[in-house]
């Protein structure tokens, strides 16, 4: 049972060992028994324009519902008939996701769209099938655990619609899965609204702690010392003693070598883009290379030593990581930065910095290609005090982020949490571990008529 919710008084075993016992009055099928129709649009990739007919991609389809916002693509208004010959859209039908990702489900919500490649429909028989509480059943941990096992692929998992027929489905009577799925959606959207609120908190919280290091980094923390106009109009004021200096002025940059390297399952780390996260190297994820290549990939001063930084330099621009003492070497899209007359530490926190981040965005405009060359690295300007106030800088900061971190570990917590209690509460629901038929849902209120 799941807090307040009770069981159903009776059951039998269901027959399937994956379900268990399910209510006396449901039953298990299997899933093709009970639809009107299955298709699958794999096949050509239908030519893409600006505008048109909206193509719901697998990429759309998240969180249980079709979100446009995520992916935009359109196919010509003369080739949609063409395009969806093998049976177009209707309100309420069920959209699988089978590959890339796998396993997501929504309802179609608009008759005016095109489905791609990679997407499955489903319609349940009228009044067989409820096509919404199908789309529980599909978001249920159940289901997610079987469709696995059915799944082929080695780069990435996929499932057939010939494998989907395979797996069961267990139905109350109609009328139960209509008031089920009325249910869920009244719980899943309180959720979803708290899990909104804290995901706001957390941008909140990243937007202060973006406002504490910039503010730092170039005013410093004492606002009573003497001040100067820096000469630049929208950073305005800073300290009197700092200066405004390029990075090539106090470090010694070096671009990555511009070679692909050949991978090994067992050698040494190469970190590229993806590798470099906030203040560390994920080495965990890096791919290796042979001992002979890592040399030549070092040469030229390239090896990493403890206290450089590691700039990304594509995609991910900006995106700063110190080295500590593990041994590797630079991949593609990196540079490596050596600290000379600067604390690694401070340096590092000024690419999470306004002032930084703006220069940074300048180098992009323009650019078909989010990345900036070696040179403008070079000369992306710093405020610069003395070493000691750097190093004075850089542990108030890393007290700062260490507090805000810990807050938005909190609230990641909690909101792993509600989507377990979610995914527990639509599993619990469309299997009859709990009986939520006769539990009242509020209506939507009405608006007021206004007072004249």
């Amino acid at each position: 049972m799941m807090g307040n919710y009770q069981g159903y008084q009776k059951y039998k075993d269901s027959g399937v060992e994956w379900l268990g016992d399910i209510p006396e009055h449901w039953e298990a099928v299997g899933l093709t028994k009970y639809l009107q129709s299955l298709v699958d649009y794999r096949g050509k990739t239908p030519e893409k324009t600006k505008d048109g007919i909206f193509l719901v991609t697998a990429k759309n389809i998240k969180n249980g519902i079709i979100d446009y916002s995520l992916s935009q693509e359109f196919i010509k208004e003369d080739e949609y008939d063409e395009i969806m010959r093998r049976g177009k859209p209707e309100i309420g039908d069920v959209l699988l996701t089978t590959e890339a990702p796998l396993g997501e489900v929504a309802n179609v919500d608009n008759t005016n769209i095109a489905l791609a490649q990679r997407v499955i429909k489903m319609r349940g028989k009228i009044g067989v099938l409820y096509n919404y509480f199908l789309k529980y059943w599909i978001l249920g941990a159940s289901f997610s655990q079987n469709i696995q096992s059915l799944c082929t692929g080695s780069t990435a998992l996929g499932i057939k619609a010939s494998k989907l027929c395979l797996l069961k489905v267990v139905l109350p009577p109609l009328n139960e899965q209509e008031k089920i799925a009325q249910f869920l959606d009244y719980k899943t959207k309180q959720i979803d609204e708290l899990i909104k609120k804290k995901e706001t908190l957390i941008e909140k919280l990243d937007e202060k702690r973006t406002a504490i290091i910039s503010h730092a980094v170039t005013k410093g923390l004492d606002s009573s010392v003497p001040i100067k106009d820096s000469g630049i109009e929208w950073l305005g004021d800073i300290p009197k003693h700092w200066k405004i200096i390029p990075i090539k002025r106090f470090s010694q940059i070096y671009d990555c070598k511009h070679k692909t390297v050949s991978f090994v399952d067992d050698g040494i780390p190469v970190a590229s883009i993806a590798q470099v996260q906030n203040f560390y190297i994920d080495l965990l994820i890096a791919k290796m290379t042979t001992k002979e290549e890592f040399i030549e990939m070092i040469e030229g001063g390239r090896k990493p030593q403890n206290g450089d930084i590691i700039l990304s330099r594509n995609a991910t621009v900006g995106a700063s990581a110190i080295v500590q003492d593990d041994l590797f070497c630079m991949g593609q899209d990196v540079c490596l930065i050596r600290p000379v007359k600067a604390n690694s530490v401070f340096l590092n926190y000024n690419f999470l910095a306004f002032f930084t981040k703006s220069q940074i965005d300048t180098c992009l405009l323009g650019s078909t290609f989010k990345r900036i060359n070696v040179e403008e690295v070079k000369n992306l300007l710093i405020c610069l005090p003395l070493l000691e106030e750097q190093k004075q800088i850089a542990q108030y900061l890393d007290q700062k982020t260490a507090q805000i971190d810990q807050q938005k570990a909190k609230i990641k917590q909690a909101i792993e949490l509600l989507k377990e209690y979610r995914t527990s509460l639509i599993t619990n629901a469309v299997t009859g571990k709990i009986d939520v038929s006769q539990i009242a849902i509020p209506s939507p209120q009405k608006p007021q008529p206004q007072k004249g």
